[in-house]
């Protein structure tokens, strides 16, 4: 993502020059839909990027600039979310085949999750291997260990803090917590690693900071979270605490824009280039990001930006 500089003055402290958000850059953008499908799911790995194509129930591979590396997988069941591991394994989440099965990085099949699940939807990965999953219909998230093993679930159905309604997104961050999206709740909440509430990001609406059924949802190196805000077709960027910082993005089929029923998903890769599935338009948006933070509101910010 670009920069710009602000001065920031706190009490009588001497001005400091700080790094602001500016817009994301369009960089390229590629067809997914040749078998006739509809694309849903981005992540990143090795370089790589893997997008899970609903219709045609294949997962495809492509190169950082959207050459096709191929079909790793067909025959699932829906596909919705999907994830990679840093040792390859990939984790794939069949909506309607009520599974996430598990895969090498070839496409050799390595089982499932050992989870009874009701059309789940999202997964994603703790930096120390730990699975998460975003089980929809049962109105919560289960954990496995690397292998497959259940952990744990929480969640219980209903609209009050710490509650879900149809969970879809998920991400994990560096300290373990959980960010997570609701398509029916129409929010961003986050927990502990055990399901524990941490606080509100976003409620339901069109304003800045608000959403309406949001999907996908990743991180960025800084720890700003990145929501595909599906019902306002855009994407919103947060800081981690809720604060808005950004967004971009309007119906349509141009660049920086999204089709009916999209964006669905985001991917931010190692390099922080961001990818975002464009559904309706049947394409992969990829723009360039560069992982600066927000400008901080108080001597606490600053310190934590400098840390």
């Amino acid at each position: 993502m670009g920069w710009s500089m602000a001065r920031l003055v706190l009490g009588a402290a001497t001005a400091l020059t700080l790094p602001t958000y500016a817009a994301p850059i369009f960089l390229t953008e590629w067809n997914v839909c040749s078998a006739g499908g509809r694309p849903y799911g981005v992540t990143t790995g090795g370089g790589a990027v893997y997008v899970t194509d609903q219709v045609s129930g294949v997962l495809e591979k492509y190169s950082s600039d959207g050459v096709s590396l191929g079909q790793l997988v067909t025959g699932l069941g829906y596909p919705c979310g999907i994830a990679v591991a840093t040792d390859g394994t990939i984790y794939i989440v069949e909506h309607l085949g009520a599974r996430v099965s598990r895969w090498s990085s070839t496409g050799v099949p390595l089982g499932v999750l050992d989870g009874s699940f009701d059309h789940p939807t999202g997964i994603a990965l703790d930096p120390d291997g730990t699975v998460y999953v975003a089980d929809t219909g049962n109105d919560r998230i289960q954990k496995f260990t690397p292998s497959g093993e259940f952990l744990e679930s929480w969640g219980a159905r209903g609209g009050n803090p710490g509650q879900l309604l149809n969970p879809y997104g998920l991400v994990v961050d560096a300290s373990h917590r959980v960010y997570v999206t609701e398509f029916l709740g129409n929010r961003v909440q986050k927990f502990t690693s055990t399901g524990d509430l941490l606080g509100v990001l976003a409620g339901v609406g069109v304003d800045d900071g608000q959403v309406i059924t949001p999907h996908g949802i990743a991180l960025d190196a800084g720890g700003d979270v990145y929501i595909a805000d599906n019902g306002n077709a855009r994407i919103q960027i947060l800081s981690a605490e809720g604060h808005f910082v950004d967004k971009w993005g309007v119906r349509g089929n141009g660049p920086s824009q999204f089709g009916e029923d999209s964006p669905t998903d985001i991917a931010i890769s190692a390099a922080g280039d961001i990818f975002v599935v464009d559904r309706a338009n049947c394409r992969i948006e990829k723009f360039a990001g560069s992982g600066v933070g927000v400008v901080p509101n108080s001597w606490s910010g600053v310190k934590a930006l400098y840390r």
